[in-house]
């Protein structure tokens, strides 16, 4: 029996029994087959040890998805789309070509297990320090930052994450620093008149991105009314 035969018969019985659990792993696929998507009762997936190149917008269709299986494959992106498998509990993503990690994977809430390893891997987003449920991380051979690797070799997911955390509340202070003294100092927003669309408008010279700040325009406000 031929391979695609092999899958279409797999794929089948999936379909037919209403199954859970679908397993096309080392069958030597090169894409996820379209008739894959309509099985939205999968709860397991397998599609480790093939040529996959692309995780398609599809996938996402899979709503009851808790484990998903992609490891030793070709893959070099994580789209956003993955994200929205909310009940997604075990991410294997080991072995592919992955380079980097999107703020969107944060948004698998209910992700306990999440596999990396032996990717290209340099940056870990702070976004993912909020995966509060995560309890095993891989990250092994990958050219990770120097502060990640060791927080990481030292102490695992844990260590790791308090990184995060850390890095992400200094961010914060440093974009709050900026913010005051941009109010203080109007003599040196004046540096950034010269946009017509600034120019124009009431904000006057304050940079359009400042003034989105929604934190900016209402401390503003309330400036002017104490006055």
């Amino acid at each position: 029996m031929s391979n695609q035969a092999e899958v279409e018969r797999r794929i089948a019985n999936a379909h037919k029994g209403k199954l859970p659990e679908l397993d096309l792993s080392g069958i030597g696929l090169t894409a996820i087959p379209d008739a894959v998507f309509h099985l939205s009762q999968l709860q397991w997936l397998s599609l480790a040890n093939n040529q996959i190149a692309q995780i398609p917008d599809s996938l996402a269709r899979l709503s009851q998805l808790q484990r998903l299986y992609l490891g030793d494959n070709q893959i070099a992106q994580i789209r956003d789309s993955l994200a929205r498998l909310s009940q997604l509990q075990v991410l294997y993503l080991h072995n592919n070509q992955i380079a980097r990690l999107p703020d969107s994977l944060a948004r698998l809430l209910q992700l306990q297990g999440l596999y990396l390893h032996n990717n290209q891997i340099a940056q870990i987003p702070d976004s993912l320090a909020r995966l509060s449920r995560l309890q095993w991380l891989s990250l092994d051979n990958n050219p990770l930052d120097p502060e990640a690797r060791e927080r990481y070799q030292s102490g695992g997911w844990e260590a790791l994450r308090a990184y995060l955390l850390e890095r992400a509340r200094g961010t914060e202070r440093s974009w709050r620093a900026k913010l005051l003294s941009w109010e203080k100092a109007p003599s040196e927003r004046r540096i950034f008149s010269g946009a017509s669309e600034e120019r124009n408008s009431s904000r006057g010279s304050i940079p359009l991105t400042i003034w989105r700040s929604r934190t900016f325009r209402f401390r503003t406000r309330r400036s002017r009314t104490s006055r």
